[in-house]
């Protein structure tokens, strides 16, 4: 039988660890990547709220992922095809990050620029990954989340997530080419589990709960621009359209009315990075 190799997820103020175990070291490779700062492969130390539930997927059987949480007496095994099991192990990670109250996930991601901590959002593909990585080669800036931002919507602030940002494949050559950054990226291709990944060396904070500043919406447009959004309904639909989980009705509901009515949002037209970073640049300034 082939050596088992073990990874093991806890993202602080969460109540849930998470235990991978596999024959496969692609596997384990990748989710100790995109879980990167939080993913180690020695023991853990936890106080007596945190639960680890542990997840084996073994290519012998490739078609079924076990997953056994404590103090449960069932077993869940999933049937999935192997090019589904980084994104299923992520969803289950990541759906610990509910455990936080009151807080909600949204899509988008967040930097500290100028001593400000800024939340974007806008559609996929309005260029929010490549927008961070420009600004994090180019600007006095640190990285706190990408994809999943976990926000806490009564006191408006933002539990850090720093998974590596996930680029497109054209990505580090548009911006070598077009803005002469050259971003170091992380490859791994082995297998089924391929993943293309930037690991920012500029971290604010990880391990806190962070003061949100500015919330941002980024969209396509001719001309690079910022306008304060003034419509409150209009405020409030950007954020439902952002919610990461549009079937938490009642608390993506709750969470964008507090948002919409408390704070203020930008919308930052992007069509030139550079263009974009100067603006933002002077928000964050003024």
């Amino acid at each position: 039988m082939c050596d088992s190799s073990k990874v093991i997820v806890y993202i602080p103020n969460t109540t849930f660890a998470y235990l991978l175990i596999t024959d496969s070291s692609e596997l384990a490779m990748a989710i100790s990547h995109i879980y990167h700062p939080y993913a180690r492969n020695d023991s853990m130390c936890f106080d007596n709220k945190v639960t680890m539930s542990t997840i084996e997927y073994y290519l012998c059987n490739p078609t079924s992922l076990r997953v056994t949480a404590p103090d449960v007496d069932e077993v869940y095994m999933l049937t999935v095809f192997p090019k589904q099991v980084v994104a299923i192990i992520s969803q289950i990670i990541q759906y610990s990050l509910l455990t936080v109250k009151p807080h909600n996930l949204f899509h988008g991601a967040a930097v500290n620029i100028n001593g400000k901590t800024v939340v974007f959002f806008g559609k996929s593909g309005t260029g929010k990954s490549t927008f961070i990585t420009y600004l994090l080669h180019s600007c006095d800036c640190s990285y706190i989340a990408e994809d999943v931002l976990n926000i806490n919507y009564s006191n408006n602030k933002i539990l850090p997530f720093p998974r590596p940002l996930h680029l497109r494949a054209d990505t580090p050559n548009f911006l070598n080419i077009n803005y002469g950054i050259r971003v170091n990226t992380l490859y791994s291709k082995s297998g089924e589990f391929e993943r293309s990944l930037f690991i920012p060396s500029k971290y604010f904070d990880y391990d806190n709960e962070v003061d949100i500043d500015l919330y941002v919406m980024l969209s396509r447009s001719s001309i690079s621009e910022i306008v304060l959004k003034q419509d409150a309904k209009d405020k409030r639909n950007l954020l439902l359209h952002s919610c990461f989980l549009p079937r938490n009705l009642h608390i993506n509901m709750e969470s964008c009315i507090k948002l919409s009515n408390k704070h203020e949002i930008y919308e930052l037209s992007v069509l030139d990075l550079s263009i974009s970073a100067i603006l933002l640049n002077e928000l964050t300034r003024g």
